[in-house]
């Protein structure tokens, strides 16, 4: 057999492609030189992939028929809205809605992962001078603010922008426990909103 380092690069690896090594187990075969296909190896090493080393997939949420098609919510100055979570494409991960409580919802197998929420919406404000709108997912018992961004109006009195906002959070006993609340405010003057739209992704698993 000549030396390993004179033997060419395979370009293009293949299920069926073999490679050689020794038999690991302590027994009758152990130190055997044995021939392992590429194909035997992936699977092993996939099927010995934890939980904690895989990156979950993804949700969109809509708002609920009031957030939708172009239909706007007013809200006044100094109040708010809790635009709905409602599940619109195929659930892949948690976190989970339920009807009763239209807000994300975690479960303990969630305990310090951690997200990415982006929400889209569109919103106009009266006086665009003086109005701004925080977007706030709040959350416990006193419903304080988890997650929160002020955003502006640019594009002047009565003109419907364009919002993309994202946050990045972790999981922890109090989200479990009362949830994720997205709720938006109106500061300074009248607003209207529509077009609600969550999507959210588990970056990283505990």
């Amino acid at each position: 057999m000549a030396r390993i380092e004179t033997y060419g690069l395979d370009s293009v690896i293949n299920d069926a492609d073999k490679v050689i090594g020794s038999d690991g187990v302590t027994g009758p075969n152990y130190g055997v030189t044995k021939n392992y296909t590429v194909a035997e190896l992936k699977d092993h090493i996939i099927s010995g992939v934890t939980a904690s080393t895989v990156f979950a997939g993804w949700a969109r949420y809509d708002g609920s028929n009031s957030f939708s098609d172009d239909t706007f919510i007013t809200v006044t100055d100094g109040n708010y809205t809790d635009p709905p979570v409602t599940l619109t494409t195929n659930q892949l991960i948690n976190p989970f809605t339920a009807i009763s409580v239209p807000k994300f919802q975690f479960t303990q197998a969630d305990i310090n992962s951690t997200y990415m929420l982006t929400v889209v919406f569109k919103c106009s404000g009266a006086n665009a001078n003086q109005t701004h709108v925080d977007v706030n997912f709040i959350s416990g018992s006193t419903d304080y603010e988890r997650l929160g961004k002020s955003v502006g109006f640019y594009k002047g009195n009565n003109t419907v922008q364009n919002f993309h906002e994202v946050f990045q959070f972790y999981v922890d006993s109090d989200l479990v426990t009362y949830g994720l609340q997205p709720r938006i405010y109106a500061d300074g003057g009248t607003i209207k909103v529509g077009d609600v739209i969550y999507f959210i992704q588990k970056t990283q698993t505990a």
